[in-house]
């Protein structure tokens, strides 16, 4: 809300990423502002004093926009366009543990092969294939891969 009462000129200072408000000011404005602001001044009432009210149509507009939202994301995620959050972590965090139990393994299933090697060019070509190797399998599913 603040947000958008800065885009529609609320006064404000901005200092870098800091934000101040003169409340004096934002008030003024406020009063002044709230027909864009989506509410209704009313300055006679049956006791003779000013209230202001929200725009009941605004308010009607914004729940039936809403409610379309809703609808178009529940759709989307009974089509399989659209998974929730949580969903996503959890996955998330299920191939990051699998990549990463893929990755730590290297070491242990190639040091025999690399013992004794004095050369860095082969050392680095040959792990270098190791991890190839390793991320083919990943992105195969860890179906097995030859060299």
């Amino acid at each position: 809300t603040v947000g958008k009462w800065m885009a529609y000129g609320c006064p404000h200072e901005k200092d870098g990423r800091e934000v101040e408000f003169e409340t004096v000011n934002v008030l003024e404005w406020m009063y002044d502002e709230k027909p864009t602001l989506n509410v209704v001044k009313n300055r006679n009432d049956s006791d003779g004093d000013s209230f202001d009210r929200l725009d009941p149509e605004h308010e009607r507009a914004r729940k039936d926009a809403a409610m379309a939202d809703k609808i178009e994301m529940d759709n989307a995620v009974r089509r399989g366009e659209l998974v929730e959050g949580d969903q996503v972590d959890a996955m998330n965090a299920e191939v990051d543990s699998i990549v990463r139990t893929t990755m730590l393994s290297i070491p242990a299933a190639e040091a025999s092969a690399l013992a004794g090697e004095k050369s860095v060019r082969k050392v680095k070509t040959f792990l270098d294939a190791a991890i190839r190797k390793a991320l083919l399998e990943l992105e195969r599913g860890n179906e097995e891969v030859d060299d």
